[in-house]
């Protein structure tokens, strides 16, 4: 799994959302890459593959077109694509908001079927 943010820094609320995230599918810091898409900027999906060995990607605020060769995903649904699985969600902070607490819960549901928990 790689998660990727668009953020210069992932803010500690951040951080903690994802930690409990990591917490619910059994994972830690240990079975995860997290990278600054900024480092990665002008390169495609393709590309980062070649330098990282995952399975599952999982894009928190990410809409850059060209990541995909113009292709778009819907958020919420895992897909196959090149060698691996996507999932593309809003940016973490989004789902920080009250006002969109939709959003965590249809995160919820797509990792609890693709983690099979």
């Amino acid at each position: 799994m790689l998660q990727i943010n668009k953020e210069e820094v992932i803010l500690p609320q951040e951080f903690d959302l994802l930690n409990k995230i990591l917490i619910a599918l059994k994972l830690n810091a240990e079975d995860v890459w997290i990278a600054n898409i900024n480092q990665w900027s002008g390169n495609t999906i393709g590309q980062w593959k070649n330098a990282l060995p995952f399975e599952k990607l999982i894009l928190f605020g990410v809409e850059d077109k060209h990541l995909f060769n113009q292709i778009s995903f819907p958020q919420f649904y895992v897909l196959p694509f090149m060698d691996f699985k996507l999932l593309t969600a809003p940016s973490l902070s989004f789902m920080l908001d009250e006002k969109n607490k939709k959003a965590k819960t249809d995160l919820w549901n797509a990792l609890k079927n693709w983690f099979a928990i």
